[in-house]
């Protein structure tokens, strides 16, 4: 699965505050405006792989779920 957003991540960061604590509601409430989040509440539970994208095609995230043996992680974070 794929999911698109139609923003592109240098836009976003373009528009960040200097210090985002990501606790300034104005700020948040503006941004979340500007760049909607590719899902609303309840988010959906994903346990297959994915990836995210912006705009610009350029993947933001991926979730590759048992990619890493336990043997080749550096640590395993519960």
């Amino acid at each position: 699965m794929t999911v698109h957003v139609p923003w592109s991540a240098a836009e976003y960061n373009e528009h960040l505050p200097p210090r985002p604590t990501g606790f300034d509601g104005p700020i948040e409430d503006k941004m979340e405006q500007m760049f909607p989040p590719p899902f609303s509440i309840p988010f959906p539970v994903v346990n297959e792989p994915c990836s995210l994208s912006d705009g610009a095609r350029a993947i933001l995230y991926w979730y590759l779920p048992n990619a890493l043996t336990e043997r080749r992680q550096v640590c395993n974070i519960d």
